[in-house]
């Protein structure tokens, strides 16, 4: 049977081949490619265009490069396709088209004609935009041009389908069109025409409203005269045929108003007050709020104060209002204190006058009756049991009556539908301070909008600009996108910058007032806001919520039951105290998976604080909650390394910003024991997540507390873990003179305490020192030491992990063997002891040497395993050195696309982590992968960078690889002096440290510079001297190196005659190895 192929363009990018999807191989510059030669077919399209307009950022060699790599994917996809990409020149592609089904090709011929039947398969093939997720230039113009003629057609259609009767079809036609262009107001219009010709007035209303609101929010705009005109028409229309209905059946008792008119029905119907401003960020709650309506008869909007409750309440009624053909009203109960007066309250905003004989309830059901209506009660928190009373018999009298209330807490009547309203979206807090986003996608916020519009308003010379914006966002931020605070601030940039506003919000309750004078009192300024709230509370409840204030970032119940007692509040009373004021909306749960977390908005854990103060007992319960939470870290500390470590890490996590407010508290209160027992708690949990500066920050801060404590004798071991952290910390850190401080400090605080394990662990920490510094036969010594000391003290993790230090030694030294038997032993061991954390590290190192001796399944299986395992448990360092192993097994597989995504995302999380050590052996990878795809400039620039990084940090073999990576690109560049420097300083850094593969490296480095040279039979035995060091190691030449080491071979070959070439290789495979690195060093003359 004949192979199939099928491309479709039209939406998101498919190539078929006898049915099966083609998946690419590295990245999805190949869909592109095929893509872009597809629709230039039956061009001859230049090599240099195709790599430059798919690379464009690239030097014209390296996407030359990867169009190469993206070709050959390409082909082996295509399978007996290929042969269809052809070079009619050397410098040209084309692409054969012939016999395959190919959707914008059909798209274009269906259209040419002009005919409806052709029109008709056009837009059936139209699956959405030209090569949709595609974001490379050259698509735009193919895109638009598809696109528009694709709205042509629809146009066309709909206006044949509404000539003759087709009002539904026209429907459908034009929704395809307002899908594709929300701003096109024609078709708007023809829409609204379509829906009133098949009887349907109410959606052409709702066709308006919704392009209404979209340029509302998109462009602060307004439809245009022509679509206002129409709307007012059809809308008009629509009243006066619900209202025909609505007369015909007038109220039994009250009499209607005259109703000559539309507006006087709409003013007889309604009594829903018109919003001074538009609502900003609200699409996804209005929806809500809708369906919720329409599918329950009570609806409670709940909310903590300020969140814009009314405002949505106000909106939505807007919104419903073709929905309620019996009218829609709004009660405002704020002002109102006795509940006796309720249903008077609720008659006058009806216009209900009390009758004689006749009670005002009766009056007001009678007026209800079965009228499909709205109303709307706002502000129901003070008025709960009242409110929950006149619901409940107005809902059981008038059947077609809805109720939307507005409460901090629920009327908790059964059928009562509770939504609690969000605030705002705000940006992230961690990326803000990292200053990552850009001012547009600060903009794409909620709360931000709000902020932005509010202070035009009040300063029309208000500029949006760069640092506004970041303030502005800030602000939102800390005022948990809570709408009336933001406008609070907004309202400060008559007198204030933005930044001064961000500056001055520790001390809100002060600076946000001044709001609305139309406003009630208590939204005129913060405090009175959540005053009203507070004053609501009893004592148990206010005292409750003060004790609260001082978690950080929320808390479980667990931990409210123990901080949240006191003389007056009994543990098992939490429950229901909390649980009310989560139904007060001053509590907020959190829904997530695992186990409920609750927290206060920051606002009202602000003011809870000052209430807390003015007890007297803000000291006591800090110090409760310090004590929880040391004891909680001290609880999870050995978990971290067992079977439960993943559910451990996430769980410090959760509570890493309570655990700060502990050790912050412990160091405030120079309680130098407790703080010493947080970082001794917390240091492997701040080394896997990578908070190097953190961590050191605490241990510093704690030593200098602690020094001259009389309990010191009593928290050795504590303080032995607080110097080995802040010495690790110091490495990572790339500060080795400081790190050697602090271990050597606590050995020597070790040896004379006779505190075994802290003698121990320096040992091992200062043997990672000295490996990072190239000395690995001290290194070697410190690791065996330490392994004994493990032994002595009967640790078996101490002493596995010690011996797998030993282990990664061997490795690096290429003694594979022996590093086997060690790690293999490790990772056993480890697994045994239900670490999988620390035995996936073993197995990498495992992989290492796999992927050295050419077995790369193995390697494979091992790094990704590794990975995932890092990954799980969110050690970021164990990700960036997996991300690594596989970068380096992709690049020697050649697979340089791959390759170049795992190292790219492995110096991000290096820079992240500001590890520099690792920074630069991780630079070192992107130049070594740059020189294999020939792009010289960005080798240099990687080496160039790695190479002063790792002179500060004393890290030596990062420094060799730089060194050996600028003497390649040297070498390219012809630079033959610079080359012999940069080749003997990286060699003699590997001689001394004894790394033999490297060594190799370095001789194949130097054969090439011989035959550069025209040296060729010193080249040769240089050549040979590697082979015969790789042979020994069995560490054969990666495949990507292949070519390129043959061909310097072949090229010295040549030059010679052959008993001389083999006279040279034999020599060299015979050379000692101090032999082979004294003839490179010596042989190659510097003049």
């Amino acid at each position: 049977m004949q192979s199939t192929l099928e491309i479709r363009m039209l939406g998101t990018f498919e190539a078929c081949v006898d049915g099966e999807v083609l998946v690419p191989l590295h990245s999805r510059k190949e869909h592109w490619l095929l893509a872009l030669l597809t629709l230039r077919y039956g061009r001859h399209l230049e090599r240099d265009w195709l790599a430059g307009t798919l690379w464009p950022e690239s030097e014209q060699s390296q996407a030359l490069g990867y169009m190469r790599q993206c070709l050959a994917a390409l082909r082996k996809q295509l399978g007996a396709h290929a042969e269809r990409i052809q070079s009619p020149t050397r410098n040209t592609l084309s692409f054969d088209v012939r016999g395959i089904a190919i959707d914008f090709i059909a798209f274009d011929a269906d259209l040419k004609n002009g005919e409806l039947s052709g029109m008709e398969r056009a837009v059936g093939l139209y699956r959405g935009m030209l090569l949709e997720g595609c974001t490379e230039e050259w698509v735009s113009l193919e895109r638009e041009a598809r696109e528009q003629a694709y709205l042509n057609a629809l146009d066309r259609l709909a206006t044949n389908a509404l000539a003759n009767d087709g009002a539904s079809k026209a429907v459908g036609y034009l929704k395809r069109v307002i899908a594709v262009d929300r701003l096109q107001e024609k078709a708007h219009r023809d829409l609204m025409r379509a829906y009133v010709a098949s009887g349907d007035y109410g959606a052409s209303v709702q066709v308006y409203r919704d392009l209404r609101t979209y340029l509302h929010s998109e462009l602060n705009a307004e439809p245009d005269a022509e679509t206002n005109t129409l709307y007012q028409l059809l809308r008009a229309e629509a009243q006066r045929r619900r209202q025909a209905v609505v007369l015909a059946k007038p109220p039994p008792v009250v009499e209607m108003p005259d109703a000559e008119t539309p507006t006087a029905i709409k003013k007889w119907l309604s009594r829903i007050p018109l919003p001074l401003n538009r609502l900003i960020g609200r699409d996804a709650e209005r929806e809500e709020v809708r369906n919720r309506v329409a599918s329950a008869r009570l609806v409670t909007l709940t909310g903590t104060g300020g969140v814009g409750k009314t405002r949505l309440s106000l909106q939505a009624a807007e919104d419903m209002f073709e929905d309620f053909s019996g009218g829609a009203w709004f009660v405002e109960l704020a002002a109102l204190s006795d509940p006796n007066l309720l249903v008077q309250t609720v008659a006058a905003a009806l216009e209900i006058t009390e009758k004689p004989n006749q009670s005002l309830l009766s009056t007001l059901l009678q007026f209800l009756g079965a009228r499909r209506a709205l109303l709307i009660l706002d502000n129901c928190e003070h008025l709960v049991e009242a409110c929950a009373k006149f619901a409940d018999a107005v809902l059981r009298s008038c059947e077609g009556l809805h109720i939307l209330t507005t409460s901090r807490e629920r009327l908790g009547l059964t059928g009562e539908v509770m939504w609690q309203v969000p605030s705002l979206k705000v940006p992230p807090a961690q990326w803000i301070a990292a200053r990552e986003k850009e001012m547009t996608s600060l903009l794409e916020y909620s709360a931000v909008q709000l902020f932005v519009e509010r202070a035009k308003q009040v300063d029309p010379t208000f500029r949006v600009n760069g640092t506004n914006v970041l303030a502005a966002a800030q602000v939102c931020t800390r005022l948990d996108g809570i709408p009336l605070a933001i406008e609070l601030a907004a309202a400060r940039v008559s007198l204030l910058s933005v930044p001064q506003i961000l500056e001055r919000l520790d001390n809100r309750f002060r600076l946000l007032t001044g709001g609305n004078r139309t406003s009630l009192p208590r939204q005129q300024t913060l405090r009175a806001l959540i005053d009203w709230s507070y004053d609501l509370l009893n004592a148990q409840e206010r005292e409750l919520l003060q004790r609260l204030s001082v978690f950080s970032g929320g808390w479980t119940f667990e931990a409210a039951e123990q901080i949240g007692s006191s003389e007056r509040i009994e543990d098992w009373e939490t429950l229901d105290l909390m649980s009310e004021l989560i139904a007060k909306s001053l509590v907020m749960a959190e829904i997530g998976e695992g186990e409920r977390r609750f927290r206060l908005l920051e606002t009202v854990r602000q003011y809870a604080e000052e209430k807390l103060e003015e007890s007297g007992e803000s000291e006591a319960v800090r110090t409760v909650h310090r004590d929880y939470f040391l004891k909680f870290a001290e609880g999870a500390s050995p978990k971290l390394r067992g079977a439960e470590q993943t559910d451990w890490f996430q769980r410090l996590d959760m509570e890493h910003d309570n655990l700060r407010s502990g050790i912050e508290w412990s160091l405030a209160e120079s309680d130098g024991q407790a703080s010493l027992r947080f970082c001794g708690a917390l240091d492997w949990y701040w080394w896997t997540r990578g908070r190097y500066a953190e961590g050191r920050m605490w241990c510093d801060r704690t030593l200098e507390v602690s020094a001259g404590s009389e309990l010191l004798n009593e928290c050795i071991k504590e303080r032995a873990t607080t110097l080995n952290a802040a010495g690790s910390y110091s490495a990572a850190q790339g500060e080795c003179a400081a790190s050697w401080r602090y271990h050597e400090e606590c050995l020597k605080m070790c040896r004379e305490a006779h505190y075994l394990s802290g003698v121990a662990q320096a040992l091992r920490d200062l043997g990672s020192m000295a490996e990072a510094m190239g000395d690995l036969d001290q290194a070697r010594d410190y690791y065996r030491e330490a392994h004994v000391a493990y032994q002595d003290i009967g640790s078996t993790f101490g002493s596995t992990h010690a011996l797998g230090n030993l282990g990664r030694l061997d490795k690096v030294q290429g003694d594979y063997e022996a590093a086997k038997i060690s790690l293999e032993a490790c990772s056993k061991t480890f697994r045994a002891l239900r670490n999988l954390h620390l035995a996936v590290g073993s197995l990498s190192c495992l992989g290492g040497i796999a992927l050295i001796q050419g077995d790369y399944a193995v390697a494979k299986a091992r790094f990704e395993e590794s990975l995932s395992v890092f990954r799980g448990v969110r050690d970021h360092s164990g990700v960036a050195s997996s991300l690594g192993y596989l970068g380096n097994l992709a690049l020697y597989q050649g697979d340089f696309a791959v390759a170049h995504a795992y190292f790219e995302e492995r110096v991000a999380i290096r820079r992240t982590l500001a590890d520099r050590e690792y920074l630069a052996e991780a630079l070192n990878d992107l130049g070594r992968l740059a020189l294999a795809i020939n792009d010289y400039a960005s080798a240099k620039a990687y080496f160039d960078e790695s190479l002063p990084l790792s002179k500060q940090v004393g890290a030596s073999l990062a420094r060799g690889g730089a060194l050996s990576g600028l003497g390649s690109v040297a070498l390219e560049w012809g630079d033959c002096p610079s080359v012999r420097a940069f080749f003997e300083e990286a060699l003699t850094i590997y001689w001394k440290s004894g790394i033999r593969l490297s060594i190799a490296e370095s001789l194949e480095m130097f054969g090439r510079l011989a035959v550069k040279e025209s040296r060729m039979e010193h080249a040769v035995t240089l050549l040979g001297a590697a082979h015969g060091l790789r042979e020994a190691l069995g560490a054969p030449l990666p495949p990507y190196k292949q070519q390129g080491y043959e061909q310097t071979l072949s090229e010295a070959r040549r030059a010679m005659d052959n008993a001389v070439f083999l006279e040279a290789w034999a020599q060299g495979c015979a050379l000692p190895l101090d032999s082979a690195i004294e003839y490179a060093l010596s042989r190659c003359p510097t003049s």
